[in-house]
């Protein structure tokens, strides 16, 4: 008898997955695994969306904030040497802002989605795929 390789091996256990999913012959465990990982994907996918969708409007607010900023400056009357020193700081201090804002907010996605939710899906994944194979081995 010939070995087939991993893949190959882990191929045929995706279909008949796929086919015993289709079909509802799914065990009630299996079936609350499948459920399972939907949900946990659809967390992981919320949650990089909701988190995209922050920091860009995020970065449209600040720029908003640099030009009114920017404008006020420009407007009032005095030495042109200051006004662009003030503008020089002003940029800068926004600068860091943002780039402590966007920081904190990827770290918070990394420990939320790499440290809790991908070791989640990846034993739910695991159950799912082994089940799969001990029941296909019997």
């Amino acid at each position: 008898m010939e070995e087939t390789p991993a893949h190959v091996s882990l191929a045929r256990s995706a279909i008949a997955l796929d086919t015993e999913i289709t079909a509802g012959r799914l065990p009630p465990v299996a079936a609350a695994g499948v459920l399972l990982t939907k949900i946990v994907l659809a967390m992981v996918m919320a949650s990089v969306v909701l988190l995209a969708a922050y920091l860009i409007s995020a970065d449209f607010t600040e720029g908003a904030a640099l030009t009114q900023a920017t404008n006020n400056l420009l407007k009032q009357p005095g030495g042109g040497a200051e006004q662009l020193h003030q503008l020089s700081e002003i940029i800068h201090q926004l600068a860091d802002q943002r780039a402590a804002f966007r920081a904190f907010w990827l770290q918070m996605a990394q420990l939320i989605l790499l440290n809790l939710l991908l070791p989640l899906l990846t034993a739910l994944l695991g159950y799912i795929f082994g089940t799969t194979r001990a029941r296909s081995e019997e």
